[in-house]
């Protein structure tokens, strides 16, 4: 065979397998039953990016900052809730025991059963009669109904009351815009107001409508509140919440849209200083 035979006939073979293998997956495209591919047009390309509007720009903000906020409660392995709005009960928060309390007994019948009672280290407390009993962490109340029921096996219908002498240390925080922040020590029922008071009272910037309160619940899951101190001082002092051991007052400059918001804010940053004071507490014996 010649040499341009060879070449036309190579050329020849070539084709007809580039034109096998181009056929074979799209064979009979046009025609196969339900097959609705048009391969003779090409993709439209696509349009220039338009420039976001100022509704699409915050969306977008709000995206990112719900991604931030989440990876940060992951790292720090702490979920905060808006409690808003919240009932907000006049009532202080009922006072449950714990190590290093001394308390009353006081029978009022049989008054040569009164005794006074430290809550040992291991959390036990010693009565007459009934030996060692495990105190800590109850309210006075439940203490009081429980010995009731015990020392009625002893004496003919006792009634106790139970009233605590010293506290162990308890404390507080007030951060933000007031003039002395800081730890304070919980001695007493104490509200909001007077926590602020305690704390120098608030400075010019302080914005009293979001005050930000940071509280345990028993199972030890935090959560935040939100309270308006302005309606609270001018028209419903009655809805002046009490604090609890570790509570967290925040005093605001800025206006807080959501207690949900702000808590990335505060446990990114006003948090850290005071972090290993509550871990201590909750790792201590939280009441």
């Amino acid at each position: 065979m010649s040499r341009k035979r060879r070449a036309a006939a190579e050329t020849f073979l070539l084709a007809g397998l580039l034109a096998g293998l181009l056929a074979g997956p799209f064979a009979g495209c046009g025609s196969r039953p339900g097959f609705e591919g048009d391969f003779t047009k090409l993709p439209e390309p696509e349009a220039p990016e338009r420039e976001m509007t100022d509704e699409e720009i915050e969306e977008a903000r709000e995206e990112e900052a719900a991604a931030r906020r989440e990876l940060l409660e992951g790292e720090i392995g702490l979920y905060i809730e808006s409690e808003e709005p919240i009932e907000l009960r006049p009532e202080p928060v009922e006072y449950r025991l714990v190590i290093g309390d001394v308390f009353s007994i006081r029978f009022a019948n049989q008054g040569m059963m009164n005794m006074e009672i430290t809550v040992r280290p291991d959390g036990m407390a010693s009565f007459d009669l009934l030996g060692d009993l495990p105190v800590a962490g109850l309210t006075t109340s439940e203490l009081a109904r429980t010995l009731e029921e015990m020392y009625a096996v002893y004496l003919k219908d006792p009634m106790i009351n139970i009233a605590i002498r010293e506290f162990e240390h308890q404390s507080f925080f007030v951060l933000g815009e007031v003039n002395r922040p800081g730890e304070y020590p919980l001695a007493k029922p104490t509200t909001l107001s007077q926590a602020i008071a305690v704390a120098g009272s608030w400075i010019d910037t302080a914005r009293l409508e979001n005050v930000m309160v940071i509280r345990m619940r028993e199972d030890r899951t935090p959560f935040a509140f939100k309270v308006d101190m302005k309606e609270v001082l001018e028209n419903a002092p009655y809805a002046d919440p009490f604090l609890a051991h570790m509570d967290i007052v925040y005093v605001p400059m800025g206006r807080i849209a959501s207690a949900r918001n702000f808590s990335t804010r505060f446990f990114g940053v006003i948090l850290p200083p005071i972090d290993a004071a509550w871990k201590t507490a909750i790792l201590t014996g939280w009441r």
